[in-house]
């Protein structure tokens, strides 16, 4: 059992089985579209062994409420496999009550785990970012790996409507000078995949269902703002595999693989 808020540790992958996969997506539920019935569908197939929600979950305030209508009968069935974390609209509700209610958060909203050898951490982009810097450079100095990912809701760096989010500047340095390797984030709703920069390459998927927004410049190396879909990692002992998912009838594929930093 995940105890959020606190740092904790899921067993590790056994020999005997395959590396782990972890699907992501944000920006997700609205009761207005099928978007996120579409993207969960596709979850599903994948049968992931962890699920990120990626902040802004249930639109359009985060509502304990809109999480029962809305994210429940769609995303809400990976919940016991789910790893979240918050995003703005969750704030829109005081204190992210209708997000800390449902997925009974009532620690720290930030928190690590183990997915077979990587150390993950999810965080909180919209609140107390100097806590959880140092939290990250604690964390991983004390569980040294091969291999890092960290996913948090407003990407430090996007070619989206929103741009560039300096304010969580403190976590990607703290995680990319520690020897991080994938950062994952949603707020602009489509797709980005970025060079390295600083050793980290940043996933931007704000594609799990509300609805595209446009690109307004072109500086990472893959994007879209077409198509709903997930972002399938596999974990291997000193590497990882992405593949971009698309829903039925949208077209848009992206996949490839790197070596961690460390290994």
């Amino acid at each position: 059992m995940v105890v959020f808020g606190l740092t904790v540790a899921l067993a590790s992958a056994s020999t005997a089985r395959a590396d782990p996969t972890l699907a992501a997506a944000g920006d997700i539920s609205s009761c207005s579209n099928d978007g996120d019935s579409r993207t969960a569908t596709l979850a599903k197939s994948l049968d992931p062994r962890r699920v990120a929600a990626l902040g802004d979950l249930a639109y359009p305030d985060g509502t304990l409420a809109q999480f029962r209508d809305c994210y429940r009968p769609t995303w809400g069935q990976f919940k016991w496999k789910t790893r979240p974390v918050p995003g703005n609209h969750e704030y829109d509700t005081a204190g992210a009550k209708g997000y800390r209610t449902y997925f009974d958060m009532w620690g720290h909203l930030w928190y690590a785990y183990n997915l077979g050898n990587w150390r993950v951490y999810a965080l909180d982009s919209e609140r107390r970012i100097s806590d959880q810097a140092a939290f990250l450079r604690r964390d991983m100095a004390s569980h040294p790996r091969d291999c890092y990912l960290a996913y948090w809701h407003e990407p430090r760096w996007s070619d989206g409507l929103s741009g560039d989010s300096f304010a969580v500047s403190p976590l990607w340095d703290a995680f990319a000078n520690h020897g991080g390797d994938v950062v994952l984030s949603g707020h602009d709703h489509n797709y980005q995949r970025w060079a390295r920069i600083a050793g980290v390459r940043e996933f931007v998927v704000g594609t799990g269902g509300k609805g595209n927004t446009r690109l307004v410049r072109d500086r990472a190396q893959v994007e879209s703002a077409t198509s709903f879909g997930v972002l399938v990692l596999t974990l291997h002992p000193h590497r990882y595999e992405w593949r971009f998912r698309p829903v039925a009838g949208h077209y848009f594929h992206d996949s490839g693989w790197n070596r961690c930093r460390n290994d």
